[in-house]
């Protein structure tokens, strides 16, 4: 998303014109659930997907149309195997999809692509709203932790919703589309070598937001990371003051240059509150960390909060291969977590 309204920023800035396209409700099998977006310009679609398929080249051709008629729509796509006029497709499923038409150079839209931008890069929640309507001056806003970004109007029904999920609201005979843009919480990730130089780009591709702790200043550098990272000069000796700053909404990531290091990052972390903390290593290594951490008193119950190795089995040897494992793995941890999807059964 945050990639999606970057590009949308730019084209609005260059005075083209635009359709937001968005997936607000879904029932059955669907190849892309509520929350899924796409931009099309007079080029088509620049930025995202609403599945692929022939329902999305519907969907592209639609917007193409209200890119003439500078008008918002709303279509519902019923999924159906030779299913008439509608796509055919064996998924079983309906989508219901709005376009948001936006004119060029329009600077309260480009203001709003500002807004979420700062709010990827800063620690407020971030939630998207946008009224459902064909009127051409119908809400799209942006606001956080329930407070109004843009000083419009959002109906208190909207600005009270608290859900991790996207969610379609009717109040005062109008429907709104809602949709949590930046969750809380970050990614800690202890060292700065190879694979966090892979896993930082992974990650914020899928909208988490990665800080980099090292005690090297030369591996600290925002450029190693793709600019995607904050980072932070840290000495191994001063990282317990840093456990009260993580949350239940954070997760820690270890893997710095060293056994030794590693294990002081993850003594120091055990006393935050975060919600995952894994280690990179082989299981003997593991192994060899988990009876140190025995002997210095950290019990059973502790450890279990221990991720160890980190990341997905999916037989994963280079930086690039582990950085998806563990992209993986903390996506299915957010999806857990934030009540989208239920724990696997292993």
């Amino acid at each position: 998303m945050r990639e999606l309204f970057r590009k949308l920023r730019d084209t609005l800035e260059a005075g083209e014109d635009a359709v937001l396209v968005s997936t607000v409700s879904s029932r059955g099998s669907v190849p892309r659930g509520s929350g899924a977006h796409m931009l099309v310009t007079k080029d088509g679609r620049i930025s995202g997907t609403i599945g692929g398929g022939e329902a999305e080249y519907m969907a592209e051709q639609a917007a193409l149309s209200a890119l003439k008629t500078g008008a918002n729509a709303a279509e519902t796509y019923e999924l159906r195997q030779n299913n008439g006029d509608g796509p055919d497709s064996v998924c079983g499923g309906d989508m219901e999809v709005f376009f948001r038409f936006m004119h060029g150079g329009n600077p309260e839209l480009t203001g709003l692509c500002e807004r979420i931008e700062k709010a990827f890069l800063g620690n407020s929640v971030c939630r998207l709203v946008l009224e459902l309507t064909e009127r051409e001056d119908g809400l799209i806003d942006v606001y956080s932790d329930g407070e109004d970004l843009t000083g419009r109007d959002i109906p208190g029904a909207v600005n009270d919703v608290k859900a991790t999920v996207p969610k379609v609201i009717e109040t005062d005979g109008a429907r709104y589309y809602t949709e949590p843009l930046v969750l809380p919480g970050k990614v800690y990730i202890f060292g700065g070598g190879h694979v966090a130089q892979r896993l930082v780009p992974s990650l914020s591709a899928c909208d988490f937001r990665c800080v980099i702790i090292e005690d090297r200043a030369d591996f600290a550098d925002p450029k190693l990371f793709g600019g995607l990272a904050e980072t932070r000069l840290v000495p191994n000796d001063e990282l317990t003051a840093l456990a009260p700053e993580l949350t239940p909404d954070d997760y820690v990531c270890v893997m710095t240059r060293g056994h030794r290091n590693d294990y002081e990052c993850i003594l120091s972390m055990m006393k935050s509150k975060a919600c995952y903390i894994g280690v990179i290593g082989s299981r003997s290594k593991i192994a060899a960390l988990k009876a140190r951490l025995s002997e210095d008193g950290v019990t059973e119950a502790e450890m279990e909060r221990l991720v160890a190795p980190i990341g997905i089995e999916i037989y994963s040897e280079t930086p690039a291969e582990i950085a998806v494992s563990v992209t993986a793995q903390l996506i299915m941890v957010r999806a857990v977590k934030n009540g989208s999807r239920k724990a696997l059964k292993h």
